[in-house]
């Protein structure tokens, strides 16, 4: 998984130093370190002096009030909330929403191993990231409220298909609480990464993306459980799939899905036209594997592709393809021919 190992720079705005103007609890702040640390006492006189406060004067100050008794009990919560009012700006929100699928570490050289997580060499970079975990939850909790990307708006059929999806999830898990099924275990693993961990909203990108192109078929490599296809399905595109160890599910198949390890040779398993047919691949592709016999079998099987590329390995990739890309970590690839030819 990619990672932000510390909150500077690009990523300066999930820091609580970042100067960014919020409300929480009816009083206005400079930024959320100051919301935050105002909130140690209950002292409401040395609660407003923390609203012309700089993070930097926060902080200091906050080292000062008088702390109310249940502080370690409460502060959890308490960031949380200020995190919540923090990324209820809209701009924030979009920000933050665009890190799905990234860990987020608020790495520092200040030992700070609660909130964040301590990279000199003493501490080792072994902390409890409290405020990274947080981060998440509240991204979790805010990306169904960003409905646009640059170039497209969530329809209702894309939000719909993700309503399905978390329907098929509940099954799964409580059926996996009751029985020892690794199966089980696993397809509900790749359902809730289709809905949870960001691959979803890129699927729903892709449909976008495929669609504005006038294309109709599909083959997803790396398929998975096939649930994906209601992405494509809200865009009228009708979709195949192979994986290694494909799961039946709850259901019969609702899409044709073949067991294949990739690169073995595609027109020998479906009957498909290249021209017509977009390859897609959210992960398998340019993460997992030895990705350059992938990508020389794709450029075979596929004129097009559009997938979610590991940048670290875009010189391989452009061996085999032109790139273009659509958006985020999401390109959409043209074959240079059949590298045999």
């Amino acid at each position: 998984m990619m990672r932000i190992n510390e909150f500077r720079g690009e990523y300066d705005f999930l820091s609580n130093f970042y100067e960014h103007p919020m409300l929480y609890e009816g009083q206005a702040f400079r930024n959320s370190e100051a919301a935050f640390q105002a909130q140690k006492t209950t002292d409401q006189k040395q609660r407003l002096r923390f609203s012309a406060m700089t993070a930097s004067e926060a902080k200091r100050e906050g080292r000062r009030v008088s702390l109310r008794p249940d502080w370690d009990q409460v502060k959890d919560q308490v960031m949380r909330e200020v995190l919540m009012a923090k990324f209820a700006d809209p701009t924030l929100k979009k920000k933050l929403v665009r890190t799905i699928g990234i860990h987020l570490i608020e790495g520092n050289t200040w030992h700070d191993n609660y909130w964040g997580s301590c990279t000199c060499a003493k501490c080792g970079d072994k902390g409890q990231n409290v405020l990274g975990k947080l981060l998440r939850e509240v991204r979790h909790k805010y990306r169904e409220e960003v409905m646009t990307y640059d170039r497209y708006e969530m329809t209702s059929a894309d939000v719909q298909a993700k309503k399905q999806l978390m329907e098929y999830d509940s099954r799964l898990m409580r059926l996996a609480r009751n029985q020892n099924n690794i199966d089980l275990d696993m397809e509900e693993d790749c359902i809730a990464h289709l809905w949870q961990d960001g691959c979803g909203d890129q699927y729903i990108l892709m449909a976008h993306e495929i669609a504005a192109r006038g294309f109709k078929k599909v083959i997803d490599i790396g398929c998975c459980t096939g649930y994906q296809y209601l992405y494509f399905k809200a865009h009228g595109i009708e979709m195949m799939g192979i994986d290694i160890h494909p799961f039946k599910g709850l259901e019969p198949a609702p899409i044709r899905m073949e067991t294949c390890t990739y690169p073995h040779p595609l027109h020998e398993i479906f009957d498909y036209d290249p021209e017509e047919t977009v390859g897609v691949s959210s992960l398998c592709m340019s993460y997992l594997g030895d990705i350059e016999p992938m990508f020389r079998q794709a450029a075979k099987d596929f004129k097009y592709l559009i997938i979610t590329l590991n940048r670290d390995k875009m010189d391989i990739v452009e061996k085999y393809f032109h790139l273009e890309k659509v958006e985020r970590d999401i390109y959409w690839l043209t074959s240079r021919g059949d590298p045999d030819k």
